[in-house]
Protein backbone atom coordinates (compact mmCIF):
# COMPACT_ATOMS: atom_id res chain seq x y z
CA UNK A 1 0.00 0.00 0.00
CA UNK A 2 1.38 3.38 -1.05
CA UNK A 3 2.04 5.67 1.84
CA UNK A 4 0.52 9.16 1.78
CA UNK A 5 3.02 11.96 1.34
CA UNK A 6 3.69 13.67 4.62
CA UNK A 7 3.49 17.46 4.65
CA UNK A 8 6.36 19.40 6.10
CA UNK A 9 5.76 22.43 8.31
CA UNK A 10 9.42 23.49 8.37
CA UNK A 11 11.82 24.04 5.50
CA UNK A 12 13.60 20.85 4.53
CA UNK A 13 16.93 20.19 2.91
CA UNK A 14 15.57 21.09 -0.53
CA UNK A 15 14.06 24.35 0.75
CA UNK A 16 10.46 23.16 0.38
CA UNK A 17 7.79 23.62 3.03
CA UNK A 18 4.14 23.03 3.70
CA UNK A 19 3.27 26.05 1.58
CA UNK A 20 5.04 24.57 -1.45
CA UNK A 21 3.23 21.26 -1.05
CA UNK A 22 -0.07 23.10 -0.88
CA UNK A 23 0.27 24.64 -4.35
CA UNK A 24 -0.62 23.00 -7.63
CA UNK A 25 1.86 23.23 -10.48
CA UNK A 26 -0.05 25.95 -12.38
CA UNK A 27 -0.67 27.93 -9.20
CA UNK A 28 2.99 27.68 -8.28
CA UNK A 29 4.03 29.06 -11.66
CA UNK A 30 1.69 32.02 -11.25
CA UNK A 31 2.83 32.74 -7.70
CA UNK A 32 6.44 32.83 -8.82
CA UNK A 33 5.55 36.10 -10.56
CA UNK A 34 4.10 37.89 -7.52
CA UNK A 35 6.95 40.41 -7.66
CA UNK A 36 6.18 41.29 -11.30
CA UNK A 37 3.68 43.99 -12.13
CA UNK A 38 2.39 41.81 -14.98
CA UNK A 39 0.99 39.38 -12.40
CA UNK A 40 -2.54 38.32 -13.39
CA UNK A 41 -4.76 37.77 -10.37
CA UNK A 42 -7.66 36.56 -12.54
CA UNK A 43 -5.60 33.64 -13.80
CA UNK A 44 -4.67 32.85 -10.20
CA UNK A 45 -8.32 32.94 -9.23
CA UNK A 46 -9.10 30.44 -11.96
CA UNK A 47 -6.13 28.21 -11.15
CA UNK A 48 -6.83 28.19 -7.40
CA UNK A 49 -10.55 27.40 -7.79
CA UNK A 50 -11.64 30.79 -6.51
CA UNK A 51 -9.18 31.07 -3.62
CA UNK A 52 -6.52 33.53 -4.78
CA UNK A 53 -6.17 35.35 -1.46
CA UNK A 54 -5.27 32.21 0.49
CA UNK A 55 -2.47 31.38 -1.92
CA UNK A 56 -1.15 34.94 -2.01
CA UNK A 57 -1.12 35.14 1.79
CA UNK A 58 0.80 31.89 2.19
CA UNK A 59 3.25 32.78 -0.56
CA UNK A 60 4.05 36.29 0.66
CA UNK A 61 4.35 35.33 4.33
CA UNK A 62 6.82 32.68 3.28
CA UNK A 63 8.66 34.95 0.84
CA UNK A 64 9.16 37.68 3.48
CA UNK A 65 10.18 35.05 6.04
CA UNK A 66 7.52 36.27 8.46
CA UNK A 67 6.54 32.82 9.66
CA UNK A 68 10.02 32.10 10.98
CA UNK A 69 10.70 35.58 12.28
CA UNK A 70 7.50 35.78 14.35
CA UNK A 71 7.20 32.05 14.93
CA UNK A 72 3.74 31.97 13.36
CA UNK A 73 1.71 28.79 13.39
CA UNK A 74 0.94 27.68 9.83
CA UNK A 75 -2.45 26.31 10.91
CA UNK A 76 -3.43 29.63 12.47
CA UNK A 77 -2.20 31.49 9.41
CA UNK A 78 -4.38 29.34 7.15
CA UNK A 79 -7.31 29.81 9.51
CA UNK A 80 -6.76 33.56 9.35
CA UNK A 81 -6.71 33.47 5.53
CA UNK A 82 -9.84 31.31 5.44
CA UNK A 83 -11.73 33.66 7.75
CA UNK A 84 -10.71 36.65 5.65
CA UNK A 85 -11.90 34.95 2.48
CA UNK A 86 -15.23 34.19 4.11
CA UNK A 87 -15.49 37.82 5.24
CA UNK A 88 -15.37 39.16 1.69
CA UNK A 89 -18.74 39.24 -0.05
CA UNK A 90 -19.38 38.19 -3.62
CA UNK A 91 -19.54 41.76 -4.87
CA UNK A 92 -18.68 42.57 -8.48
CA UNK A 93 -15.58 44.52 -7.38
CA UNK A 94 -14.95 44.55 -3.62
CA UNK A 95 -14.37 40.83 -3.28
CA UNK A 96 -11.61 38.36 -2.52
CA UNK A 97 -9.99 38.86 -5.94
CA UNK A 98 -9.62 42.58 -5.26
CA UNK A 99 -8.05 41.82 -1.88
CA UNK A 100 -5.50 39.50 -3.50
CA UNK A 101 -4.78 42.10 -6.19
CA UNK A 102 -4.17 44.90 -3.67
CA UNK A 103 -1.98 42.62 -1.52
CA UNK A 104 0.21 41.74 -4.50
CA UNK A 105 0.50 45.43 -5.46
CA UNK A 106 1.47 46.30 -1.89
CA UNK A 107 4.12 43.59 -2.04
CA UNK A 108 5.54 45.20 -5.21
CA UNK A 109 5.90 48.55 -3.46
CA UNK A 110 7.43 47.43 -0.19
CA UNK A 111 10.04 45.33 -2.00
CA UNK A 112 11.47 48.40 -3.77
CA UNK A 113 14.92 49.34 -2.58
CA UNK A 114 14.04 52.78 -1.23
CA UNK A 115 11.40 51.31 1.08
CA UNK A 116 12.56 47.75 1.71
CA UNK A 117 15.92 48.67 3.22
CA UNK A 118 14.21 50.77 5.93
CA UNK A 119 11.23 48.57 6.79
CA UNK A 120 11.31 46.31 9.83
CA UNK A 121 9.76 42.83 9.68
CA UNK A 122 6.91 44.07 11.88
CA UNK A 123 6.12 46.95 9.53
CA UNK A 124 6.25 44.57 6.58
CA UNK A 125 3.77 42.21 8.24
CA UNK A 126 1.48 45.08 9.25
CA UNK A 127 1.50 46.42 5.68
CA UNK A 128 0.57 43.01 4.25
CA UNK A 129 -2.17 42.32 6.82
CA UNK A 130 -3.65 45.78 6.23
CA UNK A 131 -3.71 45.15 2.48
CA UNK A 132 -5.29 41.73 2.99
CA UNK A 133 -8.12 43.09 5.17
CA UNK A 134 -8.51 46.65 3.87
CA UNK A 135 -12.01 45.97 2.42
CA UNK A 136 -13.13 43.16 4.69
CA UNK A 137 -16.92 42.75 4.91
CA UNK A 138 -17.54 45.41 2.27
CA UNK A 139 -21.31 45.59 1.59
CA UNK A 140 -20.95 46.65 -2.05
CA UNK A 141 -22.28 50.20 -1.49
CA UNK A 142 -20.53 53.41 -0.52
CA UNK A 143 -20.68 55.47 2.64
CA UNK A 144 -23.28 57.89 1.27
CA UNK A 145 -25.71 55.01 0.73
CA UNK A 146 -25.25 53.77 4.30
CA UNK A 147 -25.90 57.25 5.65
CA UNK A 148 -28.94 57.82 3.41
CA UNK A 149 -30.50 54.51 4.49
CA UNK A 150 -29.73 55.11 8.21
CA UNK A 151 -27.61 51.98 8.37
CA UNK A 152 -26.45 50.93 11.84
CA UNK A 153 -22.80 51.23 10.73
CA UNK A 154 -23.29 54.91 9.94
CA UNK A 155 -24.70 55.46 13.40
CA UNK A 156 -21.97 53.39 15.03
CA UNK A 157 -19.12 55.36 13.45
CA UNK A 158 -20.95 58.72 13.41
CA UNK A 159 -20.84 59.06 9.62
CA UNK A 160 -17.04 59.32 9.68
CA UNK A 161 -15.09 56.86 7.48
CA UNK A 162 -17.89 54.37 8.06
CA UNK A 163 -16.68 51.60 5.78
CA UNK A 164 -12.98 51.93 6.64
CA UNK A 165 -13.70 51.78 10.37
CA UNK A 166 -15.82 48.71 9.80
CA UNK A 167 -13.08 47.05 7.74
CA UNK A 168 -10.56 47.66 10.52
CA UNK A 169 -12.89 46.35 13.26
CA UNK A 170 -13.63 43.28 11.15
CA UNK A 171 -9.91 42.69 10.65
CA UNK A 172 -9.28 42.87 14.40
CA UNK A 173 -12.08 40.39 14.95
CA UNK A 174 -10.56 37.95 12.46
CA UNK A 175 -7.12 38.25 14.11
CA UNK A 176 -8.61 37.54 17.52
CA UNK A 177 -10.66 34.60 16.26
CA UNK A 178 -7.76 33.00 14.42
CA UNK A 179 -5.33 33.60 17.28
CA UNK A 180 -2.55 34.38 14.81
CA UNK A 181 -0.79 36.87 17.12
CA UNK A 182 -1.82 35.45 20.48
CA UNK A 183 1.75 34.39 21.28
CA UNK A 184 3.11 37.91 20.74
CA UNK A 185 3.49 40.39 23.63
CA UNK A 186 0.50 42.62 24.33
CA UNK A 187 2.43 45.77 23.42
CA UNK A 188 3.29 44.33 20.02
CA UNK A 189 -0.30 43.30 19.40
CA UNK A 190 -1.58 46.75 20.33
CA UNK A 191 0.98 48.33 18.02
CA UNK A 192 -0.13 46.05 15.18
CA UNK A 193 -3.80 46.97 15.68
CA UNK A 194 -3.00 50.69 15.93
CA UNK A 195 -0.93 50.82 12.74
CA UNK A 196 -3.44 48.65 10.88
CA UNK A 197 -6.17 51.14 11.74
CA UNK A 198 -4.13 54.07 10.42
CA UNK A 199 -3.33 52.25 7.16
CA UNK A 200 -6.88 51.03 6.48
CA UNK A 201 -8.45 54.40 7.28
CA UNK A 202 -6.08 56.00 4.77
CA UNK A 203 -7.93 54.21 1.95
CA UNK A 204 -10.97 56.46 2.50
CA UNK A 205 -11.49 58.22 -0.84
CA UNK A 206 -12.83 61.31 0.92
CA UNK A 207 -9.30 61.85 2.25
CA UNK A 208 -7.67 61.53 -1.17
CA UNK A 209 -6.87 65.23 -1.48
CA UNK A 210 -5.46 65.32 2.04
CA UNK A 211 -2.86 62.64 1.38
CA UNK A 212 -2.06 63.93 -2.10
CA UNK A 213 -1.35 67.42 -0.73
CA UNK A 214 0.86 66.05 2.04
CA UNK A 215 2.83 63.87 -0.36
CA UNK A 216 3.29 66.71 -2.85
CA UNK A 217 4.49 69.00 -0.07
CA UNK A 218 7.03 66.42 1.15
CA UNK A 219 8.27 65.76 -2.38
CA UNK A 220 8.74 69.45 -3.11
CA UNK A 221 10.56 70.06 0.15
CA UNK A 222 12.45 66.76 0.02
CA UNK A 223 12.13 66.28 3.76
CA UNK A 224 10.97 62.66 3.77
CA UNK A 225 13.37 60.70 5.93
CA UNK A 226 12.76 56.96 5.74
CA UNK A 227 14.78 56.43 8.88
CA UNK A 228 11.94 58.03 10.86
CA UNK A 229 9.08 55.72 11.74
CA UNK A 230 6.36 58.35 11.14
CA UNK A 231 7.67 59.00 7.64
CA UNK A 232 7.85 55.29 6.88
CA UNK A 233 4.29 54.89 8.08
CA UNK A 234 3.16 57.77 5.86
CA UNK A 235 4.80 56.17 2.83
CA UNK A 236 3.07 52.89 3.68
CA UNK A 237 -0.23 54.77 3.72
CA UNK A 238 0.53 56.18 0.27
CA UNK A 239 1.60 52.75 -0.96
CA UNK A 240 -1.66 51.18 0.23
CA UNK A 241 -3.69 53.97 -1.37
CA UNK A 242 -1.85 53.46 -4.66
CA UNK A 243 -2.32 49.70 -4.44
CA UNK A 244 -6.04 50.16 -3.82
CA UNK A 245 -6.54 52.27 -6.96
CA UNK A 246 -3.88 50.64 -9.16
CA UNK A 247 -6.29 48.94 -11.57
CA UNK A 248 -5.88 51.61 -14.30
CA UNK A 249 -2.13 50.95 -14.13
CA UNK A 250 -2.44 47.28 -15.05
CA UNK A 251 -2.32 45.93 -18.59
CA UNK A 252 -5.21 46.93 -20.83
CA UNK A 253 -6.97 43.56 -20.61
CA UNK A 254 -6.80 43.50 -16.81
CA UNK A 255 -7.66 47.17 -16.52
CA UNK A 256 -10.76 46.71 -18.65
CA UNK A 257 -11.98 43.79 -16.55
CA UNK A 258 -11.55 45.72 -13.31
CA UNK A 259 -13.25 48.79 -14.81
CA UNK A 260 -16.30 46.81 -15.85
CA UNK A 261 -16.49 45.22 -12.41
CA UNK A 262 -16.31 48.46 -10.46
CA UNK A 263 -18.90 50.12 -12.71
CA UNK A 264 -21.18 47.11 -12.31
CA UNK A 265 -21.01 47.63 -8.56
CA UNK A 266 -21.70 51.35 -8.97
CA UNK A 267 -24.70 50.70 -11.19
CA UNK A 268 -25.95 48.04 -8.79
CA UNK A 269 -26.02 50.64 -6.02
CA UNK A 270 -27.87 53.00 -8.36
CA UNK A 271 -30.52 50.33 -8.89
CA UNK A 272 -30.90 49.97 -5.13
CA UNK A 273 -31.30 53.73 -4.74
CA UNK A 274 -33.89 53.84 -7.51
CA UNK A 275 -35.92 51.05 -5.88
CA UNK A 276 -35.77 52.87 -2.53
CA UNK A 277 -36.82 56.17 -4.15
CA UNK A 278 -33.52 57.77 -3.14
CA UNK A 279 -31.58 60.27 -5.24
CA UNK A 280 -29.32 58.24 -7.53
CA UNK A 281 -25.63 58.93 -6.91
CA UNK A 282 -23.93 60.65 -9.83
CA UNK A 283 -21.63 57.79 -10.86
CA UNK A 284 -24.18 55.08 -10.05
CA UNK A 285 -26.79 55.81 -12.70
CA UNK A 286 -26.41 53.23 -15.46
CA UNK A 287 -28.63 55.29 -17.79
CA UNK A 288 -26.50 58.44 -17.77
CA UNK A 289 -22.95 57.09 -17.30
CA UNK A 290 -20.57 55.06 -19.41
CA UNK A 291 -17.62 52.98 -18.23
CA UNK A 292 -15.28 54.92 -20.50
CA UNK A 293 -16.29 58.32 -19.13
CA UNK A 294 -16.07 57.11 -15.52
CA UNK A 295 -12.61 55.65 -16.02
CA UNK A 296 -11.32 58.66 -17.93
CA UNK A 297 -12.33 60.99 -15.11
CA UNK A 298 -11.00 58.61 -12.46
CA UNK A 299 -7.58 58.50 -14.12
CA UNK A 300 -7.42 62.26 -14.68
CA UNK A 301 -8.46 63.41 -11.22
CA UNK A 302 -7.50 60.57 -8.85
CA UNK A 303 -4.94 58.12 -10.22
CA UNK A 304 -2.56 60.23 -12.27
CA UNK A 305 -1.85 62.98 -9.70
CA UNK A 306 -1.10 60.54 -6.89
CA UNK A 307 1.03 58.17 -8.96
CA UNK A 308 3.06 60.98 -10.48
CA UNK A 309 4.00 62.31 -7.05
CA UNK A 310 4.72 58.82 -5.75
CA UNK A 311 7.01 58.14 -8.71
CA UNK A 312 8.85 61.39 -7.98
CA UNK A 313 9.50 60.19 -4.45
CA UNK A 314 10.47 56.67 -5.49
CA UNK A 315 11.65 56.38 -9.10
CA UNK A 316 11.68 52.69 -9.98
CA UNK A 317 10.88 50.29 -12.81
CA UNK A 318 7.54 49.27 -11.29
CA UNK A 319 6.16 52.80 -11.09
CA UNK A 320 7.48 53.60 -14.57
CA UNK A 321 5.64 50.58 -15.95
CA UNK A 322 2.51 51.59 -14.08
CA UNK A 323 2.57 55.12 -15.50
CA UNK A 324 3.11 53.82 -19.03
CA UNK A 325 0.17 51.44 -18.66
CA UNK A 326 -1.95 54.22 -17.22
CA UNK A 327 -1.31 56.56 -20.15
CA UNK A 328 -1.98 53.75 -22.63
CA UNK A 329 -5.22 52.83 -20.90
CA UNK A 330 -6.21 56.50 -20.75
CA UNK A 331 -5.85 56.80 -24.54
CA UNK A 332 -7.84 53.59 -25.03
CA UNK A 333 -10.68 54.81 -22.85
CA UNK A 334 -10.69 58.16 -24.63
CA UNK A 335 -10.94 56.41 -27.99
CA UNK A 336 -13.83 54.27 -26.77
CA UNK A 337 -15.54 57.34 -25.33
CA UNK A 338 -15.33 59.20 -28.66
CA UNK A 339 -16.73 56.18 -30.51
CA UNK A 340 -19.59 55.90 -28.04
CA UNK A 341 -20.37 59.60 -28.32
CA UNK A 342 -20.33 59.37 -32.12
CA UNK A 343 -22.67 56.38 -32.00
CA UNK A 344 -24.97 58.19 -29.59
CA UNK A 345 -25.09 61.24 -31.85
CA UNK A 346 -25.90 59.08 -34.87
CA UNK A 347 -28.70 57.33 -33.02
CA UNK A 348 -30.09 60.65 -31.81
CA UNK A 349 -29.94 62.07 -35.35
CA UNK A 350 -31.72 59.02 -36.75
CA UNK A 351 -34.48 59.32 -34.17
CA UNK A 352 -34.87 63.02 -34.94
CA UNK A 353 -35.16 62.30 -38.65
CA UNK A 354 -37.82 59.68 -37.93
CA UNK A 355 -39.72 62.14 -35.76
CA UNK A 356 -39.53 64.82 -38.45
CA UNK A 357 -40.74 62.34 -41.06
CA UNK A 358 -43.69 61.34 -38.87
CA UNK A 359 -44.51 65.01 -38.30
CA UNK A 360 -44.53 65.67 -42.05
CA UNK A 361 -46.73 62.63 -42.67
CA UNK A 362 -49.14 63.74 -39.95
CA UNK A 363 -49.29 67.26 -41.38
CA UNK A 364 -50.06 65.86 -44.83
CA UNK A 365 -52.78 63.66 -43.32
CA UNK A 366 -54.43 66.61 -41.58
CA UNK A 367 -54.25 68.61 -44.79
CA UNK A 368 -56.02 65.80 -46.63
CA UNK A 369 -58.62 65.26 -43.93
CA UNK A 370 -59.42 68.97 -43.78
CA UNK A 371 -60.77 68.77 -47.33
CA UNK A 372 -63.58 66.45 -46.15
CA UNK A 373 -65.55 69.48 -44.91
CA UNK A 374 -66.73 70.14 -48.48
CA UNK A 375 -68.71 67.44 -50.23
CA UNK A 376 -67.50 66.20 -53.60
CA UNK A 377 -69.76 64.58 -56.13
CA UNK A 378 -68.91 62.80 -59.35
CA UNK A 379 -70.93 61.31 -62.16
CA UNK A 380 -71.64 57.64 -61.74
CA UNK A 381 -73.87 56.49 -64.49
CA UNK A 382 -73.87 53.08 -66.10
CA UNK A 383 -71.56 53.95 -68.94
CA UNK A 384 -68.91 55.29 -66.63
CA UNK A 385 -69.10 52.16 -64.52
CA UNK A 386 -68.58 50.01 -67.56
CA UNK A 387 -65.70 51.96 -69.04
CA UNK A 388 -63.52 53.10 -66.15
CA UNK A 389 -61.82 50.68 -63.77
CA UNK A 390 -63.05 51.20 -60.27
CA UNK A 391 -60.56 52.05 -57.48
CA UNK A 392 -61.41 52.44 -53.84
CA UNK A 393 -60.03 55.98 -53.75
CA UNK A 394 -62.38 56.89 -56.65
CA UNK A 395 -65.45 55.81 -54.71
CA UNK A 396 -64.93 56.06 -50.98
CA UNK A 397 -62.24 56.51 -48.36
CA UNK A 398 -63.60 57.26 -44.91
CA UNK A 399 -62.08 57.20 -41.46
CA UNK A 400 -63.05 53.58 -40.84
CA UNK A 401 -61.02 52.42 -43.82
CA UNK A 402 -58.04 54.49 -42.69
CA UNK A 403 -58.29 52.93 -39.24
CA UNK A 404 -58.20 49.45 -40.79
CA UNK A 405 -54.92 50.36 -42.46
CA UNK A 406 -53.28 51.68 -39.29
CA UNK A 407 -51.25 48.49 -39.06
CA UNK A 408 -49.13 49.95 -41.88
CA UNK A 409 -48.21 53.03 -39.83
CA UNK A 410 -45.28 52.97 -37.37
CA UNK A 411 -46.32 54.78 -34.20
CA UNK A 412 -43.22 53.77 -32.22
CA UNK A 413 -41.95 57.36 -32.22
CA UNK A 414 -45.00 58.57 -30.27
CA UNK A 415 -46.37 57.15 -27.06
CA UNK A 416 -49.69 59.07 -27.13
CA UNK A 417 -52.86 58.07 -28.85
CA UNK A 418 -53.56 60.39 -31.80
CA UNK A 419 -56.88 62.20 -32.01
CA UNK A 420 -57.43 60.86 -35.52
CA UNK A 421 -55.81 57.94 -37.28
CA UNK A 422 -53.04 58.84 -39.72
CA UNK A 423 -53.02 57.79 -43.34
CA UNK A 424 -50.68 54.97 -44.29
CA UNK A 425 -47.14 56.25 -44.81
CA UNK A 426 -46.89 54.37 -48.09
CA UNK A 427 -49.40 56.74 -49.69
CA UNK A 428 -47.90 59.79 -51.35
CA UNK A 429 -49.54 63.19 -51.26
CA UNK A 430 -51.54 62.69 -54.48
CA UNK A 431 -52.79 59.28 -53.34
CA UNK A 432 -53.67 60.73 -49.94
CA UNK A 433 -55.61 63.49 -51.66
CA UNK A 434 -57.48 61.00 -53.81
CA UNK A 435 -58.23 59.00 -50.68
CA UNK A 436 -60.05 61.82 -48.88
CA UNK A 437 -63.39 61.20 -47.26
CA UNK A 438 -66.35 61.64 -49.59
CA UNK A 439 -70.07 61.37 -49.12
CA UNK A 440 -71.62 58.09 -50.20
CA UNK A 441 -73.22 57.61 -52.67
CA UNK A 442 -72.21 60.27 -55.21
CA UNK A 443 -74.72 62.09 -57.46
CA UNK A 444 -74.68 64.43 -60.42
CA UNK A 445 -75.52 67.75 -58.79
CA UNK A 446 -73.78 69.62 -55.99
CA UNK A 447 -76.19 68.99 -53.14
CA UNK A 448 -76.21 66.23 -50.53
CA UNK A 449 -79.12 63.80 -50.55
CA UNK A 450 -80.02 61.09 -48.11
CA UNK A 451 -80.37 58.47 -50.83
CA UNK A 452 -78.58 57.97 -54.15
CA UNK A 453 -80.32 59.23 -57.27
CA UNK A 454 -80.38 56.64 -60.06
CA UNK A 455 -81.97 57.31 -63.41
CA UNK A 456 -85.73 57.71 -62.85
CA UNK A 457 -87.81 54.59 -63.09
CA UNK A 458 -85.06 52.53 -64.64
CA UNK A 459 -84.85 49.02 -63.30
CA UNK A 460 -81.55 47.28 -63.01
CA UNK A 461 -81.25 43.67 -63.87
CA UNK A 462 -79.65 41.30 -61.36
CA UNK A 463 -76.49 41.02 -63.46
CA UNK A 464 -76.27 44.79 -63.64
CA UNK A 465 -76.67 45.04 -59.88
CA UNK A 466 -73.94 42.44 -59.32
CA UNK A 467 -71.61 44.31 -61.66
CA UNK A 468 -72.31 47.57 -59.82
CA UNK A 469 -71.64 46.04 -56.44
CA UNK A 470 -68.44 44.53 -57.79
CA UNK A 471 -66.99 48.02 -58.24
CA UNK A 472 -67.55 48.86 -54.56
CA UNK A 473 -64.68 47.36 -52.57
CA UNK A 474 -64.77 48.43 -48.94
CA UNK A 475 -61.33 47.21 -47.89
CA UNK A 476 -58.33 47.24 -50.20
CA UNK A 477 -57.76 48.55 -53.74
CA UNK A 478 -58.47 45.93 -56.35
CA UNK A 479 -55.79 45.35 -58.98
CA UNK A 480 -58.15 43.51 -61.38
CA UNK A 481 -61.95 43.68 -61.40
CA UNK A 482 -63.46 40.27 -60.78
CA UNK A 483 -67.05 39.21 -61.41
CA UNK A 484 -69.46 37.93 -58.78
CA UNK A 485 -71.88 35.06 -59.09
CA UNK A 486 -74.49 33.51 -56.87
CA UNK A 487 -72.06 31.02 -55.38
CA UNK A 488 -69.64 33.73 -54.36
CA UNK A 489 -72.40 35.79 -52.84
CA UNK A 490 -73.54 32.86 -50.74
CA UNK A 491 -69.97 32.18 -49.55
CA UNK A 492 -69.25 35.77 -48.51
CA UNK A 493 -70.21 37.08 -45.02
CA UNK A 494 -73.22 39.29 -44.62
CA UNK A 495 -73.08 42.81 -45.95
CA UNK A 496 -73.24 44.22 -42.43
CA UNK A 497 -69.82 42.73 -41.71
CA UNK A 498 -68.22 44.35 -44.73
CA UNK A 499 -69.12 48.01 -44.31
CA UNK A 500 -70.07 50.58 -41.66
CA UNK A 501 -73.60 50.69 -40.31
CA UNK A 502 -74.61 53.85 -42.17
CA UNK A 503 -73.43 52.45 -45.46
CA UNK A 504 -75.26 49.17 -44.78
CA UNK A 505 -78.47 51.09 -44.26
CA UNK A 506 -77.98 53.07 -47.46
CA UNK A 507 -77.30 49.97 -49.54
CA UNK A 508 -80.26 48.16 -48.03
CA UNK A 509 -82.55 51.05 -48.91
CA UNK A 510 -81.03 51.17 -52.38
CA UNK A 511 -81.78 47.49 -52.98
CA UNK A 512 -85.28 47.83 -51.57
CA UNK A 513 -86.08 50.72 -53.89
CA UNK A 514 -84.79 48.79 -56.89
CA UNK A 515 -86.93 45.82 -55.94
CA UNK A 516 -90.05 47.99 -55.73
CA UNK A 517 -89.28 49.57 -59.07
CA UNK A 518 -88.82 46.23 -60.72
CA UNK A 519 -92.26 45.14 -59.55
Amino acid sequence: MKRRKRCRTNPGVDGQSLVDDFYTSSTSCLLDRTSDWSFDVFQLNHSSNGRPLLHVVLKLFQQHNLMDHFNLDIVKLMKFANLVEEGYHQNPYHNVIHAADVTQAMHCYITQEKIARHLSPLETMIALVAAITHDLDHPGVNQAFLIATSNHLASLYKNNSVLENHHWRSAVGVLLESGLFDHLPMAVRNNIIKQMKSLILATDMTRQQEFYTRLKTHVLSGDLDMSRSEHRHFILQIALKCADISNPCRSWATCKMWSNRVCDEFFQQGDYERKLSLPVTNLCDRFTNKVSSIQTGFIDFVVEPLFKEFSKFMPCAVLTEQLNNMYTNRRNWETILKEEQLLTNNVALTKQLDINSNIEDTAATWACLSDSDSDVYVSCDDSEVDEAPCDITDIHCDIALVAERMDWVDNSASDRRPSLPALPTLLNRQEAYNGRRESFPLIHDNRRTALPQPEPYRALSFDRLVETLTCIDWHLPREKKSSLNLDNLRAEPRLSTLSPNIQTSLITNYLASEELLSK
